[in-house]
């Protein structure tokens, strides 16, 4: 039996009423047997997660969006993945047509770009639409979502949920956290930033221009720690922020640590990409690990005069244990001058 609009919406009942695995067999059996042919053993995250990257799928699906985009993601986000009672009812087809003035919209849009890369600012506008067509929106986001799920179910192309399909995703929402930091207002990163004149300035040789400021990227993949230091008001942050941004696009996996964050250990990593992606624990992990494994895990320190000398160990140690590449923003060195391969100012 394939998967139909009718079983998506009798999972949607079955999950309202609190996760039972034989309540879904019995209202939505397809679309269980196409979950554990990807995901055998599944528990309740997996299961909501496995759906999440459904979503994510046609999200990115040029061709049909926005439309069987936004009925998937109003569909997902309201039946099966918000547990909130006061944005629930946002997402229902009677009031749609009210979405884009509502106070909790513009913080709901950025959430939504970041978990599925859907709607960018200029497609925002299409979720406001009246009743009928909202329903209209829904009933082609579930039949692709169904699609989907009858392609898992019946084998008949290789469109498998995978690993590689979850680092994009991690990759997409540290792109926006990136871009979009709160620490720059209103403002995005490509807007603001301005290319600045590096020099390199380490102790075994003279101070020396440095072309581009993939230099320094180059210099992480070579095992070297890169020291960026300077005046308060310089820039430094602003670099790190690009430099980071440029891993991403780079495939490479770069993770923002605040000043004097403790990160000690993989899992104070993966609390703080959850925070700041809103991907599920079993992605990130798998991510971060595929990062240590192949090189491209890298660190990137802000504030590094406030970090102490304990705080600086910990990260050192974590870096060695993930052979992870390490840039660090400090107004003074501190601690990290006794560690510095590479310092420029």
């Amino acid at each position: 039996m394939e998967v139909t609009a009718d079983h998506l919406d009798e999972l949607a009942t079955a999950i309202q009423t609190g996760w039972d695995r034989r309540a879904i067999e019995r209202r939505a059996a397809p679309v269980l047997r196409a979950f554990d042919r990807v995901r055998p053993g599944g528990r309740q995250e997996d299961f909501i997660d496995f759906l999440d990257e459904v979503v994510r799928r046609i999200a990115s699906e040029p061709a049909r969006a926005p439309v069987a985009a936004i009925g998937a993601i109003l569909w997902y986000e309201a039946e099966v993945r918000i547990r909130d009672d006061a944005l629930r009812p946002l997402l229902q087809p009677d009031r749609l047509g009210q979405l884009l003035s509502d106070p909790a919209w513009p913080a709901l849009a950025n959430e939504w770009q970041r978990r599925y890369g859907f709607p960018t600012p200029s497609q925002r506008g299409n979720f406001g639409v009246e009743r009928s067509q909202a329903y209209d929106y829904l009933r082609q986001g579930k039949a692709r979502i169904a699609e989907v799920l009858n392609d898992l179910l019946m084998a008949r192309e290789h469109v498998r949920v995978s690993d590689a399909h979850g680092w994009s995703r991690v990759i997409r929402a540290l792109q926006y956290a990136f871009e979009h930091s709160p620490d720059l207002g209103d403002h995005a990163l490509s807007a603001i930033y301005v290319p600045p004149t590096l020099k390199r300035t380490s102790s075994a040789q003279r101070a020396a221009p440095i072309g581009s400021e993939q230099t320094l990227v180059e210099w992480t993949d070579q095992d070297r720690i890169v020291l960026i230091t300077g005046s308060a008001g310089g820039g430094k942050s602003t670099l790190l922020r690009h430099l980071g941004w440029l891993m991403l696009q780079q495939d490479k996996l770069a993770v923002w640590l605040e000043p004097g964050e403790r990160v000690a250990s993989i899992e104070d990593l993966i609390a703080r990409l959850i925070e700041q992606t809103g991907v599920t624990y079993s992605t990130i992990q798998q991510a971060l690990l595929s990062a240590g494994q192949s090189k491209r895990l890298q660190l990137l320190v802000d504030g590094g005069e406030v970090w102490t000398r304990s705080q600086v160990r910990s990260v050192l140690a974590l870096r060695a244990r993930l052979d992870a590449g390490l840039i660090v923003a400090a107004r003074q060195p501190q601690h990290w001058v006794e560690v510095e391969h590479e310092r420029v100012e």
